[in-house]
């Protein structure tokens, strides 16, 4: 099993890589990125690729419309949709209704061989009317990449937030060495088992190399085994479309055959992988000099080591939530997950000491307990855990893993401090006006677009001019603009100037950030230099002061201005980054679970073997000495001090700094259900070392007791 597990690991990063590959190809054939204009290429389509919103998550738009009858259907289709339709991928066949407001009306799905992933965020648009020349892009439908011109907004391609060598790394960190850790303890332990026969032989005289075969040999099949289950796995990979479970991610049967060299050579790279460790561990080593039996020392305690780890925890955890909230009043980053990280790791580091004297205390007070009331179980239990460096250990291994997978789903949810701000401006405009953006710099098409909205809506006009200063940075001067009755339901007068910071009804919201100088109110439309220094933006909002319909607004925009108009409300785009950010760092939190699992499944590989050893030197004492068997409820009470030791310090360290993702300081909070999932699986896995410890405490009492049963 374990090298099936490593196997998969080292199959993730080949996952890893193919979707990237995946991602890259897709990028540069619709030119979301890394496109350069070859006016003289023969083209058969006009297209652009639009950032949108859907669910508070962005989304690639390409908005494409064929130059001749006999242009090729783009994404592999048969035909091209109908003027004003549009296709989504699967992935947003939930968010139709909010699409449809801009884009018109659905058409159907996108094949999922023409996407890179399962969960790429694509539309395939075809604009009702031509698009204007000043935004369109030639060149898509032809060989090679897709050529754009003028492209105005980010276009950035959404799923290049996690670099590919910063993804490879996280894998191999989180998964790939701790399933190695765990065929290593594997290997150690099965070494073990015949290590008398392996010592035997040696003194006997057997040729090391001879002695390193033989044990090749006896750990080979099972290798093989576990390399044919990940082979088989592989396989149905290539047929079958698999999900990951809680993970939101589907390993397509389309892209294994996309890219099967990088799939096979990851899963035959960790299968040698793990007979090259399989090798090492086999390896025979030097006897030891000497056949006398060590002295077992006891624990050595550290008080001071634990005070500083559970002050540490608490005074940096406050900090961190101070600065948090600190940060979210100003607006501003200031470093609050600095605490949380340094906090976190003076936690891991200090955790054996927190454990060792938090087991100490217990063990302490369970003595105590016992010599008052007469309870030979119970003396037995205190002095059992007062002199185990194993339990102790497993307790910090699991508490450890709850810390970090703490600080994994801590860290990917804390998002963005501004994207807090942002929220909170959202709801405080709560639908007293939105903000419309039009494609391009200058008025081409405002007048048409703006007629289509009904008369109930107002409008007010941002014209925003950009100075470059001396050092070459940017100042920016905003002026507004309206017909008398627009400027008279916000209060404004004409000819006045206003600053930024004393605009009525959330007005300031829509200025650029950072604007000292005063905002101009003029009466009348303006009538701009058409340069790229200019940027012009409207606000909408209903005369009656009731709340605006922004799906009708961004329809009626839509329709009559083309998809490149834009209907946003606040800075959405903070919160839509953040969403983006926190469903992209997912796979932080999910890889250290993963992680954290082989990890400790290595832990309970070596402690239940020690616990069957200590079972064979108890069991005959308990045996002769006590008419009713104790070994049972000494040690179902050894794993529920083991459980809580781990709970109370692992969950209590990460639920401290949980505390920055709260409702109040993150937009996309909530790592507390994941904290919890994780002791609650902690505790399962510890808890299943009951099940084999049960069974070799039943197999050695009914081999050792005469008549194989207790009367």
């Amino acid at each position: 099993m374990s090298t099936a597990l490593v196997v998969l690991t080292t199959l993730a990063l080949g996952i890893a890589a193919g979707t990237y590959a995946a991602r890259v190809d897709f990028a540069d054939a619709t030119a979301i990125r890394n496109s350069q204009l070859f006016p003289d290429e023969p083209t058969t389509v006009r297209a652009r690729p639009l950032w949108v919103s859907a669910d508070a998550r962005s989304a690639i738009a390409i908005v494409a419309e064929p130059v001749s009858p006999t242009a090729p259907a783009p994404f592999g289709l048969t035909a091209w949709p109908e003027p004003g339709q549009f296709l989504v991928s699967p992935d947003l066949t939930g968010s139709v209704e909010e699409l449809g407001a801009r884009f018109g009306e659905l058409a159907g799905v996108l094949p999922d061989e023409a996407l890179p992933s399962a969960t790429s965020r694509t539309l395939l648009v075809r604009p009702s009317e031509p698009l204007d020349d000043q935004w369109a892009a030639a060149g898509f439908g032809v060989k090679g990449p897709m050529q754009q011109v003028a492209i105005q907004g980010s276009g950035f391609f959404l799923d290049d937030r996690i670099s590919a060598p910063a993804a490879f790394a996280g894998i191999v960190l989180a998964a790939v060495l701790p399933a190695l850790v765990l065929l290593g303890t594997a290997l150690q332990l099965a070494m073990r088992r015949h290590a008398r026969l392996n010592r035997t032989l040696e003194v006997l005289g057997v040729d090391p190399r001879r002695l390193h075969r033989e044990l090749l040999k006896q750990v080979l099949p099972p290798l093989l085994v576990g390399g044919l289950l990940a082979t088989g796995l592989v396989l149905v990979t290539y047929f079958t479309d698999i999900t990951v479970p809680f993970a939101g991610f589907t390993v397509r049967s389309v892209d294994v055959q996309r890219h099967t060299a990088i799939y096979a050579g990851s899963a035959l790279g960790g299968l040698l992988v793990a007979v090259l460790v399989a090798f090492v561990a086999t390896y025979p080593r030097r006897l030891a000099q000497g056949n006398r039996p060590r002295a077992v020392k006891a624990p050595r305690s550290r008080p001071w080591l634990a005070v500083v780890g559970v002050a540490a925890v608490l005074v940096t955890s406050q900090v961190a939530v101070a600065e948090t909230a600190a940060a979210v009043a100003a607006g501003e980053d200031r470093g609050a997950v600095l605490w949380v990280i340094g906090g976190s790791l003076i936690a891991l580091c200090l955790m054996p000491a927190m454990v060792g004297q938090l087991m100490t205390l217990w063990a302490g007070g369970i003595t105590s307990l016992a010599r008052r009331k007469g309870s030979a179980t119970a003396l037995l239990l205190g002095r059992g855990l007062e002199n185990s460096r194993r339990a102790a250990g497993v307790a910090a291994a699991g508490a450890a893993l709850i810390v970090v997978t703490g600080l994994a789903s801590t860290w990917a949810l804390m998002g963005a401090i501004p994207a807090v701000q942002a929220q909170k401006v959202i709801d405080q405009i709560d639908g007293r006006f939105v903000q419309i953006t039009p494609p391009s710099t200058g008025l081409v098409g405002s007048e048409e677009a703006l007629a289509a909205l009904p008369d109930s809506v107002g409008i007010l006009t941002l014209m925003e001019e950009a100075h470059q200063l001396e050092d070459g940075s940017y100042d920016f001067t905003t002026s507004i603009h309206g017909s008398e009755p627009a400027l008279e339901h916000w209060g404004l007068v004409p000819g006045e100037e206003t600053p930024v910071t004393q605009l009525p009804g959330m007005l300031s919201t829509t200025i650029t950030s950072g604007q000292t100088t005063p905002v101009a109110i003029n009466l009348g439309e303006p009538v701009p230099a058409d340069n790229d220094e200019i940027r012009l933006a409207y606000v909408a909002f209903n005369v009656d002061g009731t709340r605006v319909d922004r799906d009708a607004v961004q329809r009626a925009v839509a329709q009559s201005g083309g998809p490149g108009w834009n209907v946003s409300v606040g800075g959405e785009n903070w919160v839509i980054g953040a969403n983006d950010l926190a469903h992209a760092f997912r796979w932080i939190g999910w890889f250290a679970i993963a992680g954290g699992i082989l990890l400790i499944s290595a832990v309970w590989i070596r402690t239940v073997d020690d616990q069957r050893r200590q079972i064979a030197k108890a069991l005959p004492v308990d045996a002769l000495f006590s008419s009713h068997p104790r070994l049972p409820a000494i040690l179902a009470y050894r794993m529920g001090v083991i459980i809580g030791a781990t709970l109370l310090l692992g969950g209590g360290t990460a639920a401290l700094f949980a505390r920055v993702t709260s409702a109040s300081l993150s937009t996309t909070g909530g790592s507390g259900p994941v904290i919890a999932a994780v002791c609650v699986m902690v505790a399962v896995v510890l808890g299943a070392m009951a099940l084999p410890t049960g069974f070799a405490l039943q197999k050695l009492s009914r081999d050792w007791t005469p008549g194989g049963a207790r009367d």
